[in-house]
Formats: C-alpha cells, sequence, structure tokens
C-alpha cells in the first residue's frame, strides 16, 4: 500500500512538472515574438552640417549589413540621385524598433 501512495505522489510530480515546463515554453514563444523588431519611418529636418552619411550613422541598425546597404535605400526612399542633401529639407529614415 505505501509502495502505491509514493508511486502516486511521484507520478503527480511528474505531471506537474510537465505541465510547468509546457507553459514555460508557450511563455518562452511569446517572449520572443513581442520582441519583434517592426521597422518605422520617420521625416526629419535637415540640420546645417548634416550629410546623409550623419544621419544614417544615427539611425541604422543591425537589421542592415552594412552603411551602403542602408545608404542606397535612404536614397531610394527619398528619390535622391546622389547623396548630396540641404539645410532645411525633409528627410524620411528609416529604423526599427
Amino acid at each position: 500500500m505505501q509502495r502505491k501512495k509514493w508511486i502516486g505522489i511521484i507520478f503527480i510530480i511528474l505531471i506537474v512538472l510537465c505541465i510547468f515546463k509546457g507553459g514555460t515554453m508557450i511563455a518562452d514563444a511569446y517572449a520572443d515574438k513581442t520582441n519583434e523588431k517592426h521597422k518605422y519611418y520617420e521625416s526629419i529636418c535637415i540640420q546645417n552640417g548634416d550629410t546623409l552619411w550623419s544621419i544614417a550613422g544615427q539611425y541604422i541598425s543591425e537589421e542592415y549589413g552594412n552603411m551602403d546597404q542602408y545608404i542606397k535605400e535612404l536614397m531610394q526612399i527619398n528619390g535622391l540621385k546622389t547623396d548630396g542633401i540641404q539645410t532645411g529639407n525633409y528627410l524620411t529614415v528609416v529604423y526599427y524598433k
């Protein structure tokens, strides 16, 4: 009788541990999903002394392979033929958050 009691207790403990582990796996999966970064666009006013490269240095993130890739995207979304920008104009920048 004692042996059956201990087997029952161990069985219950194993079930509780399995349920706990499953719950933490679900919580981890949810946490991974909520940590996803999203791409945003912002219009900024170009200040005196700003260059496309200095602005890119402020907004580039690990999602881009290198600065050239980021500059190319900035030029494309802003319709720029060269990397020259003018003080007082607006520039759309991309960032991830």
